[in-house]
This record gives C-alpha cells, sequence and structure tokens, in this order.
C-alpha cells in the first residue's frame, strides 16, 4: 500500500508534457487540420483546409518526415477531411470531392476515379483492398 502511495505521490516532472511541433501563422487566413496519422515514429500527415478572410477554402496537407521537427503544406484539391497511410509512403484522403491517393507520403496526391459520394473514411488493408464508410450507415468495399 506504501509504494501505490509513494507513486501517485511522484512530482509533476515525471509527468508527460504536449509541446507545440507547428503552428500555422499567415495573416489573414486560418488552418484547420481535421485529421492527423503518424504510420511511423517519422512520417506524419495531416489533412484539412486554410480559409481565406474572404470565405475562400482551399485544401491542404500538412506533411513531416522527421518527427515534426519540420512541417509542409502541401495542396489538395479540396478541403480534406480524413486521412489513412498503409505504410510511411503509401496513404489515402478523404476530401470533400472525393478520395486521393499518395504514395510518395502525402507529398502528392491523385484522384481515385469514382470515389462513393459521401464517404468521410477510409481504412485500407492491403494497396488493392480498402473499405470506406459515409453518410447515411454506407460501407463500401
Amino acid at each position: 500500500m506504501v509504494a501505490l502511495c509513494a507513486l501517485l505521490l511522484l512530482p509533476a516532472a515525471h509527468a508527460q508534457r504536449w509541446e507545440m511541433q507547428y503552428f500555422y501563422d499567415e495573416d489573414k487566413s486560418t488552418l484547420t487540420i481535421s485529421d492527423l496519422t503518424f504510420p511511423t515514429a517519422q512520417r506524419g500527415v495531416g489533412v484539412g483546409h486554410i480559409e481565406e478572410e474572404d470565405g475562400r477554402t482551399r485544401g491542404r496537407a500538412v506533411v513531416t518526415s522527421d518527427g515534426g521537427a519540420r512541417w509542409s503544406l502541401v495542396p489538395l484539391p479540396d478541403p480534406g477531411l480524413s486521412v489513412f497511410f498503409l505504410n510511411d509512403t503509401l496513404g489515402w484522403a478523404v476530401t470533400t470531392g472525393g478520395i486521393y491517393r499518395s504514395e510518395e507520403g502525402g507529398r502528392s496526391w491523385r484522384k481515385l476515379p469514382k470515389s462513393p459520394r459521401g464517404t468521410l473514411r477510409v481504412w485500407f488493408v492491403s494497396p488493392e483492398h480498402g473499405f470506406a464508410v459515409g453518410l447515411r450507415k454506407s460501407v463500401h468495399q
């Protein structure tokens, strides 16, 4: 019992702390990250959009290949909703306009033909076999 009490009283210095890894600092616009994944400790990809002061919205991905030390903004044709990576290079982004695939760790995206309408998330078990879930309780394979 004494050992348990001693563990509960450990100083807060031993607790895990959150540190800011990226800050979008552009005037007259706001970056919203809708989803973020780290398929490896080094590779991270987030998707979302930038909203300009005049109301224009542009899709964007944020990408790191060094564990978050440096981030790059990558254009997405449409605002990003969610992202899934099978490994550190192969991933998919769901946007308001369809599903996009990246074979370069999120640095470029190619739209998949015939994306199911209303898709919100995707999961893949192999490069060729995936599942999509969306509006109206839909599941696609």
